[in-house]
């Protein structure tokens, strides 16, 4: 589908209500603005659909608004997603993915006065102005290096990974690549170990992902 349409799905499945510019009840759940969206936005709608039957190989309906008396979608089996399991729907798309966590806070100020005010607006302004710098690495580049990784072409094996396994493994391989040329180091006595902690060389250690 591409990386573009990729990230486009992930956004909307993701979708975080305090993203929105214009503060909401704190009575509405994150599903019920995404249901609001889906309902008064066509193409939201039209993408969020895509990314259900992307995620659950089933396509989805909306439920009749007119006579429900809460919002929900609803598959052929009888199957529904609504506030009960939307969240965990989210966690799980969002660890399967490995798309890591946002800070929500870190462009909220609270000015003492209205010229301090003004000046974090200006602030914010160019900061939301400023050009965004191209990436070193990317989804393409990333599936390249570990095909190549081991010498040979593995591209058709690499391209039957789910996402998971696929950072999984990018991660892992960078991991054992350092453990690999630290104690390398260690053993020419070009790294001093005891200036290391020896636990976080172990090749199984758990990567954190969040």
């Amino acid at each position: 589908m591409g990386e573009g349409k990729y990230n486009q799905l992930l956004s909307v499945l993701l979708f975080d209500k305090n993203s929105l510019p214009t503060d909401l009840s704190k009575e509405l759940s994150h599903f019920e603005v995404f249901f609001i969206n889906c309902y008064c936005n066509p193409e939201f709608r039209q993408i969020a659909e895509l990314a259900f039957r992307t995620v659950f190989k089933a396509k989805t309906e909306m439920c009749d608004v007119q006579t429900s008396a809460d919002p929900y979608f609803y598959f052929a089996n009888g199957s529904r997603i609504d506030r009960t399991n939307f969240d965990f729907i989210q966690e799980v798309v969002r660890i399967g993915n490995h798309v890591r966590l946002q800070k929500r806070d870190e462009d909220e100020y609270n000015p003492a006065d209205e010229v301090t005010a003004k000046v974090i607006a200006e602030m914010l302004a160019r900061k939301k102005a400023r050009p965004k710098p191209k990436p070193d690495i990317n989804l393409h580049s990333m599936i390249s290096a570990l095909s190549w990784k081991s010498g040979k072409p593995l591209l058709d094996e690499i391209m039957r990974l789910s996402m998971y396994q696929f950072y999984d493994g990018y991660r892992r391989v960078e991991n054992l690549d350092s453990i690999h040329y630290t104690l390398f180091g260690i053993y020419t006595g070009n790294i001093d170990a005891k200036k290391m902690n020896l636990k976080d060389l172990h090749i199984a250690k758990i990567i954190d992902h969040k």
